[in-house]
């Protein structure tokens, strides 16, 4: 979200690429990180988000303002979702 609002005429798939495969590519650990693997570490976030039905999700989860509902690191709990 962050990237993309100086730059909304990039594609949401391809931001969240930079940011995870061909980040973890670029830094020659693409076979630990980037992509939610068997093996890999498990880092990601959980943000809610509702489809509309015609919007593509990567595009409505990078212009919601909906907070994170949860964070995982190491596929273990490290921000819990409010109970």
């Amino acid at each position: 979200r962050f990237v993309r609002r100086p730059a909304p005429e990039i594609p949401a798939l391809d931001l969240l690429s930079m940011g995870t495969w061909s980040g973890a590519r670029a830094l020659g650990r693409e076979t630990e990180a980037g992509s939610l693997n068997i093996g890999k570490y498990a880092d990601f976030a959980v943000i809610p988000w509702e489809s509309d039905g015609r919007s593509r999700g990567w595009e409505m989860i990078l212009g919601s303002e909906a907070a994170p509902t949860a964070a995982y690191v190491g596929g273990e709990v490290a921000h819990p979702a409010p109970t």
